[in-house]
């Protein structure tokens, strides 16, 4: 009885043939597309107007007994099914192997995740066991060394188990088949008895406890660092961010209050603050938060209010403007950021030529 090897053979070598036929439990029939190479192997084949190549496949005990049907010669036996294809359609499998080399579709299973799987991983059969493992610690986070395989068809274990000892050897070298299971039992060398506790298993890692690891507040406090010191700093970085805007946002009311106490019914007045000779567009000035140098564009009023407005071309992209004030062009300047729109307290107007990068004393 068969049936299981026949049934891994039609699943295996699904993409090779065309047909599979059961004859009876030891008894199947494969067609094969014909090609070139099996018309050159087989000259009385080109008469075949099916194009098709049907074996008849004969399982024993120890050997595969095979009928060509389509020249009804005398049977032939082989050791095994890749023998049988080698011989009767040689480039064709070659081909189909070379197409498969990356197809071995497995599951994983490993000895600390009782309830986790990995379905169908591709694996290359032909690579070392060495290089299946670390193509596993990818999946799984076991490493290498840690690492013992197993594998086994799950509808037939008792007779399929392998252990995949060697690192040098391949999957193809130990007959692993797709969709077999590999088995991934994790071992430590800080436990001499090779046994590594299940994650998924609670009352086995109530076993752990005694490796905890513990410090007290004081030791924890000394280190440089911490996590905690690491949050500190954080939430201290958060607290010199919120002080420093609150600090702008006053600057700024106090700004609006001394331009308000300026004007004089709607219009610039006479004072120096104000001044149209101080505030002149074209004349060089710099913002007093930053430093920002540029040329004076634009002053006047913006929004239908008291307050009396700047608009300066920087030097440099460190404005909050481009020139356009609600979609309005006011100004012109260099581009993006390079436009600055404040309030006429904002900027101190004088001689503030731009900053040259190769004087060191200015910064």
């Amino acid at each position: 009885m068969h049936k299981k090897e026949i049934k891994n053979i039609k699943k295996e070598y699904k993409e090779f043939y065309t047909q599979f036929i059961h004859i009876d439990d030891n008894t199947f029939s494969i067609h094969i597309n014909i090609n070139e190479d099996i018309k050159s192997k087989f000259l009385n084949l080109n008469d075949n107007k099916d194009n098709i190549l049907i074996l008849i496949i004969k399982l024993h005990s120890n050997c595969f007994e095979v009928l060509n049907k389509n020249l009804e010669e005398q049977t032939k036996y082989f050791e095994s099914v890749e023998n049988i294809f080698n011989f009767f359609c040689p480039i064709s499998f070659k081909i189909f192997i070379t197409k498969n080399i990356e197809n071995k579709l497995v599951d994983l299973v490993h000895n600390l995740y009782k309830n986790k799987k990995w379905a169908e991983i591709k694996l290359n059969k032909f690579d070392t066991i060495n290089n299946i493992k670390k193509k596993i610690y990818g999946h799984t986070g076991t490493l290498s060394n840690n690492m013992k395989l197993y594998a086994y068809n799950e509808l037939d274990i008792e007779n399929t188990q392998i252990y995949l000892k060697d690192d040098n050897l391949s999957l193809n070298d130990y007959g692993v088949k797709d969709s077999y299971i590999i088995y991934i039992h994790e071992v430590n060398p800080a436990f001499h008895n090779d046994d590594i506790y299940n994650i998924d298993d609670d009352k086995k890692l109530e076993n752990l406890k005694h490796l905890k690891y513990e410090i007290n507040d004081e030791d924890y406090d000394k280190r440089p660092d911490s996590f905690r010191k690491f949050i500190q700093k954080i939430r201290q970085s958060q607290k010199n961010a919120e002080k420093a805007e609150n600090q702008e946002n006053q600057e700024n009311q106090e700004n609006q209050e001394n331009a308000n106490k300026n004007i004089c019914n709607g219009e610039l007045c006479n004072s120096n603050l104000c001044n149209g000779e101080l505030y002149k567009v074209g004349s060089r000035c710099r913002i007093k938060i930053g430093d920002r140098r540029g040329t004076l564009k634009f002053v006047g009023n913006l929004k239908n209010n008291d307050v009396i407005y700047v608009g300066v071309d920087l030097d440099e992209p460190l404005g909050n403007s481009d020139g356009f004030y609600q979609k309005k062009k006011i100004f012109e300047c260099k581009g993006d950021k390079y436009g600055y729109i404040g309030n006429i307290n904002s900027i101190e107007v004088g001689d503030f030529p731009p900053f040259d990068i190769m004087n060191f004393d200015e910064f």
